[in-house]
């Protein structure tokens, strides 16, 4: 960096200042549309319900989907069981339905611990 007050600091201020406020754009966008998922997710006319999260590398999915679960889990608790799945990771498979199964299966019996009810229940979806 230059002198204090020099064009270089006053560059380097403006560089910040325009990745913050691009930032914050960003946050905002990301959480109005979370708010958009959250809100189609828990309309009761609209269930069931399938959404498909579409974009390029690095477009933000894996944040919208990570913001929309911290608010439905913080909101309804135990109501609402949010499932990360990669399904790239899983490309040799011969059906990946399998494995997204399996890995609904394995949160919801996350969630059921402790409760022999809910434990039963998950256990007969395995079978």
């Amino acid at each position: 960096m230059g002198r204090p007050g020099s064009a270089l600091d006053n560059a380097v201020i403006e560089s910040w200042h325009s990745t913050l406020e691009f930032e914050l754009r960003s946050r905002e966008t990301f959480a109005a549309k979370a708010d958009g998922l959250i809100v189609a997710l828990t309309e009761p006319r609209l269930l069931p319900l399938t959404v498909g999260v579409l974009g390029d590398w690095g477009s933000g999915k894996t944040s919208l989907m990570g913001l929309a679960c911290a608010e439905l889990t913080a909101e309804a608790g135990a109501r609402y069981a949010c499932v990360r799945f990669s399904p790239w990771q899983y490309e040799d498979y011969d059906d990946v339905k399998v494995a997204l199964m399996a890995a609904v299966l394995a949160e919801l019996g996350k969630q059921a611990a402790g409760d022999a009810e809910q434990e039963a229940e998950v256990g007969r979806l395995k079978a």
